[in-house]
């Protein structure tokens, strides 16, 4: 699993949220220095 920028996600918040659609943001590195995604949650409330 390789995450793009732009894809949309279903991804397990932990124990204070849910599991929720969240849109990848990081860019994306072929030869990254380690696994790191960075995400925002898709949410209706504020």
């Amino acid at each position: 699993m390789t995450p793009r920028s732009g894809e949309v996600w279903l991804a397990d918040l932990g124990l204070a949220a849910k599991t929720r659609p969240v849109v990848v943001v990081s860019r994306h590195d072929p030869d990254p220095p380690r696994a790191l995604v960075l995400y925002v949650p898709l949410t209706i409330k504020p």
